[in-house]
């Protein structure tokens, strides 16, 4: 399980991320991003009914995007605030795939997002 710390909870840290942050995405997730004062990296995950109307879905693939960041969390870049938000074409990966479609969107997209 992530550690609460590297969540963000609150409702003022998400408009923060989605009005002064910048993006970058591929068809599978979009991935809003914002600099932070902290030295570690806080992630939230935003899976819309439009993706799935059973929450067992939706909250299937939260559980495994919040598995592939907790294993990589040594060699997330820390000072960032991240929302990831995710789009339909996600449903039909395995979790491998899920694991390396995130890797390739953080390193071919400029920012960075391992060290």
């Amino acid at each position: 399980m992530l550690p609460k710390k590297y969540r963000l909870t609150k409702r003022k840290d998400f408009e923060n991320v989605f009005t002064n942050g910048k993006f970058f995405y591929n068809q599978y997730v979009t991935v809003k991003y914002l600099k932070n004062e902290l030295d570690l990296p806080r992630l939230a995950f935003v899976v819309s009914n439009k993706i799935s109307k059973k929450a067992v879905e939706r909250n299937k693939i939260k559980r495994r995007l919040r598995a592939i960041f907790y294993s990589s969390l040594k060699e997330v870049r820390p000072g960032f605030d991240y929302v990831i938000i995710v789009k339909a074409a996600i449903k039909e990966t395995t979790f491998a795939e899920m694991r390396e479609l995130l890797n390739v969107l953080f390193k071919t997209k400029g920012f960075g997002w391992f060290k």
